[in-house]
């Protein structure tokens, strides 16, 4: 009976954990349909829609923030991440409130709350789609930029940094291709889910004309190329804030 009563108690906890668990990936896509929409206007420098979309953060932080900032009371970085996260949404609201900052000022202070809290998640085993699409956005960026960069020397310099991000890019695609895409904990209609789907392979195909051109024999080709693995992305991640992905 010991025996029976301890496997109970045993199930019950994985129970309950992987019921948190649940709870946590449903409510961070809940946040993030407020926090996307402030990350996206605010780098688009449009202040009537940065402030609406501020005001739809704040309590969905709130809520977010009182709901889960106590999850892992054993780790210590898990309450300090919360802390830090909701100092740069208060920054970001200071800066929006402000007609004299610029709004891309408001958009560096958010841009870290996603990286805080891939961190969290992953440090604790929580799979959650966005944090693939976070992940695979700084080689994405880094590919990017470098193609635009005026600063770097000839096309070949350019292309030699891409050639060396290349991996990483390629390795953080294929964990968003690899990773979970519930629906339904993802707060994902039928048909944003199809779009989800589609801007996904139009992404491979992006970074596939990428893969080629770089074995070929036109850099300039294979610049434009790289500047073309964005757009399919953008539009991916504004469907995980409610917001049209303009195809």
């Amino acid at each position: 009976m010991k025996y029976l009563r301890m496997i109970s108690l045993v199930l019950f906890g994985l129970l309950a954990t992987a019921s948190a668990r649940a709870d946590l990936v449903e409510d961070s896509a809940v946040f993030d349909r407020a926090y996307i929409p402030a990350l996206a206007y605010t780098s688009q420098g449009n202040r009537p829609q940065s402030t609406q979309a501020m005001a739809q953060l704040l309590p969905a932080w709130a809520a977010f923030r009182d709901a889960h900032s106590g999850d892992h009371p054993e780790d210590a970085q898990w309450r300090k991440s919360f802390a830090s996260a909701g100092q740069y949404i208060a920054d970001a609201q200071a800066i929006v409130d402000n007609s004299g900052r610029p709004l891309t000022d408001a958009h560096e202070a958010l841009e870290p709350v996603r990286i805080l809290f891939m961190h969290l998640r992953q440090g604790h085993n929580i799979e959650y789609f966005v944090d693939h699409l976070t992940a695979f956005h700084e080689p994405m960026e880094t590919i990017v930029l470098t193609a635009k960069d005026e600063k770097i020397g000839g096309s070949e310099e350019k292309l030699k940094k891409i050639r060396a991000t290349l991996p990483a890019l390629q390795t953080a695609w294929h964990q968003v291709q690899a990773a979970p895409l519930e629906s339904g904990r993802l707060m994902l209609d039928a048909a944003t889910f199809d779009q989800v789907k589609r801007l996904m392979q139009k992404e491979t195909e992006a970074i596939h004309a990428l893969e080629a051109s770089l074995a070929g024999d036109d850099p300039q080709a294979a610049l434009r190329l790289a500047m073309g693995i964005k757009p399919p992305f953008a539009r991916l991640f504004m469907l995980f804030g409610g917001l049209s992905a303009g195809e």
